[in-house]
């Protein structure tokens, strides 16, 4: 157990430990056409972000690329998690088409709200992936496959 933490538990704790700060901050602040500004914090975002696949905003689809690095890193295959994670990271950046696409802010379709400011839970967000194919550069694997089990007699 003390090579699982050592090898990859603590990059998977680390990211699901900022995962989990996202979802418990303030992510995005959006100006409607009509009121002040609104605060969108990550746990919203994640529970309705699949949402924005209507409007074609696809930057919620991150966090299942990002859950399959995680367990592709569980499973001792970082090369694999390192790119997941790397290509959640790229479809991530979708969000910073919100500062100049309008997204419905009803469902009337009448009134709209833009992206104004990123606040600390997006850069969380952004962090708990960025954490996976750093720690794999950062210590790459002598081999892909897990080792073989050892014969105690």
């Amino acid at each position: 157990m003390k090579a699982f933490w050592r090898d990859r538990g603590w990059v998977f704790g680390l990211s699901l430990l900022l995962y989990a700060l996202a979802c418990a901050s303030p992510a995005l602040e959006f100006v409607p056409s009509a009121d002040g500004p609104q605060v969108a914090r990550g746990l919203n975002l994640l529970a309705l972000g699949w949402l924005g696949v209507l409007v074609l905003q696809f930057a919620w689809l991150a966090n299942p690329l990002l859950w399959l690095a995680w367990t592709l890193l569980l499973l001792r295959r970082r090369r694999g998690a390192a790119l997941c994670a790397g290509l959640a990271l790229v479809v991530a950046t979708d969000t910073l088409r919100l500062f100049h696409t309008p997204l419905p802010a009803d469902i009337s379709g009448g009134n709209h709200q833009q992206l104004q400011a990123l606040a600390i839970g997006f850069w969380l967000w952004l962090a708990s992936m960025a954490v996976v194919p750093l720690a794999a550069l950062l210590r790459p694997a002598a081999a892909e496959s897990p080792p073989a089990p050892s014969s105690r007699e």
